[in-house]
């Protein structure tokens, strides 16, 4: 799918970094990361691949020096060693036919994978919009115009934030095109914090560190993470949350699976509890094996499902129904309608919003962006998006994609780790599913192949569990058993148990049922006790409801 041709013959030489499915003609002539860009078929499906390299994938137990004399027969150069997923980047001499190379190699005892070296891709549509600040009608939905919107068609951020706007121990892992820095130092009023942003390494060649030339990276890490409650721009999801800054898009907004891994491997080593991915591409081994190694670690992966105007889910979203730690995303507009040019499909769990992005869109392809898109940071400096669109201002603007929606999961992602940094993926995706909204557009299906389970809500995700219901007693072998109602909440893990005997109230226990029986308490005519008891409710994320009746005894 063409997404920009209108712009094609104007834009040529720069167009590339905006395009999330391109042309054959346009591919032919792009070099990313200093390698052409090819179109074949891989696993009977058209993918995108370096000219001339292929990774490859070790056994178990095979050790380097093994496979080095193969490597030496096929005239390869090793470009990325092999790493601790057992993967090596190789390059081939010129000319060679690397699928020819690649079917050779599937029979050699000693590989267990071996693949073309694929292309991904940002999954933001680029805007032309009016701009007005303080926008975020994601955040916060009154039905402001513009963008004319559906009241609470939102998050719920302010009602999260009164119970928490995160916390400085949850890293959240930012894999993108990098963040706005000048003369080697952060540079925008809104992420500029260095004790709340990491800067990580670069795997794009582009020989800026973590610099952002092409402004996805600083929208997304804005979205996630911008300084909150500092009379500057706009407030993060989670602005107490840190930031680790990984840069694996290049200045035109391409990756290969190899950046991919490499960022993933090293997020999870430097402590991220989140990953957050907006791009997309098609299926691929590396990336596969770099989701597990991030599942093996209790990471959570949250990634874009795509822009491919309600076709499948690009991976590594796709991959939400392999792996519990992936939470793939689809793309909401002001109204909760489920954004246009959103990809769509059965591992959709989640939605969010993502921005209008332009009415009849996927059948005009005619770009025009305003305040009912996503309004977050952008550099400070001349980056490559506004080349293209010079009424994208610096400093902030609107951009519209799935690439938008995903990182306000990360955030809501991170202000519940926030408030119990030991849930594990599953448990946080379970948490974020159930808890969302119910939108029209599900028609009163809890599932749907557009929304998944709903559109987040972080107050829902985050709230306390309502007061236990209906406290009462009988006396049992001269022992007050307790009983209530159980919660309706879904994530209530158990029941804490407080008594008064007129010197002040104290928990004496817990229950994971609806019942408690106080052995420590004896009555009987001989020996008449009045005690008081109330009853709380304590869910997954350590928050716990108020008191429940209060039953003397």
């Amino acid at each position: 799918m063409l997404l920009y041709k209108k712009y094609l013959k104007i834009f040529l030489a720069i167009l590339v970094f905006m395009i999330a499915f391109t042309s054959e003609d346009l591919i032919a002539q792009q070099i990313i990361g200093g390698k052409v860009v090819k179109r074949g078929i891989w696993n009977n499906k058209e993918v995108e691949y370096a000219d001339g390299q292929i990774a490859l994938k070790l056994k178990s137990g095979v050790q380097m020096q093994s496979v080095i004399p193969l490597i030496n027969k096929l005239n390869a150069t090793i470009v990325e060693n092999f790493d601790k997923l057992r993967w090596a980047l190789l390059e081939l001499p010129t000319g060679t036919d690397i699928f020819s190379v690649i079917t050779a190699l599937m029979n050699n005892p000693m590989i267990e994978a071996v693949e073309p070296n694929m292309m991904a891709q940002t999954t933001f549509n680029p805007n032309d919009p009016s701009f007005q600040d303080r926008h975020q009608w994601a955040l916060r939905n009154i039905g402001q115009n513009p963008p004319g919107g559906t009241n609470d068609a939102d998050i719920d951020a302010p009602e999260a934030w009164n119970i928490t706007q995160g916390n400085s121990n949850i890293i959240i892992g930012i894999l993108d095109s990098g963040i706005p820095m000048l003369s080697g130092s952060l540079s925008h009023p809104d992420l500029d914090d260095l004790n709340k942003i990491i800067l990580g390494n670069d795997y794009t060649n582009d020989g800026e560190g973590v610099r952002d030339l092409l402004g996805h990276g600083t929208h997304v890490a804005g979205i996630v993470s911008a300084e909150t409650n500092n009379s500057t721009g706009i407030a993060g999801v989670a602005g107490d949350c840190k930031i680790l800054v990984v840069q694996v898009f290049n200045a035109s907004g391409y990756l290969w699976w190899s950046w991919f891994k490499n960022g993933v491997i090293y997020a999870v080593d430097n402590g991220a509890k989140i990953i957050n991915f907006s791009g997309a591409g098609g299926a691929s081994q590396e990336a596969y094996d770099a989701v597990a190694y991030a599942d093996s670690h209790n990471v959570l992966l949250v990634a874009s499902a795509g822009n491919n105007c309600g076709a499948r889910v690009f991976y590594p979203a796709a991959y939400s129904s392999s792996f519990p730690n992936v939470i793939a995303v689809s793309a909401t507009d002001h109204n909760d309608v489920i954004s246009e040019y959103s990809s769509v499909g059965p591992q959709v769990n989640v939605a969010a919003p993502g921005g209008y992005g332009t009415a009849n869109f996927c059948e005009t392809e005619d770009i025009y962006y305003d305040a009912d898109d996503i309004y977050s940071t952008t550099p400070n400096y001349s980056f490559n998006i506004q080349n293209l669109h010079p009424k994208v201002t610096q400093n902030y603007g609107y951009l519209a994609g799935s690439s938008m929606a995903a990182p306000h999961v990360s955030g809501v992602a991170g202000l519940v780790l926030s408030l119990n940094p030991n849930l594990i993926p599953s448990q946080v995706r379970n948490i974020l599913q159930q808890t969302a909204d119910k939108v029209a557009g599900m028609g009163g299906q809890n599932f749907t192949n557009d929304y998944g389970y709903g559109r987040i809500n972080a107050y829902k995700a985050i709230q306390p569990p309502t007061a236990p219901q209906n406290l009462t007693y009988t006396i049992v072998s001269n022992h007050p058993l307790l009983s209530w109602n159980a919660n309706t909440e879904f994530d209530v893990v158990r029941y804490d148990i407080n008594r008064d005997l007129g010197d002040g109230s104290t928990k004496i226990g817990s229950s994971t049922t609806t019942s408690y029986n106080d052995y420590d308490l004896y009555i009987s005519s001989s020996n008449p006790y009045f005690a008081f008891y109330y009853v709380t409710a304590v869910d997954l994320t350590n928050l716990e409801s108020s008191g429940s009746n209060i039953l003397r005894v």
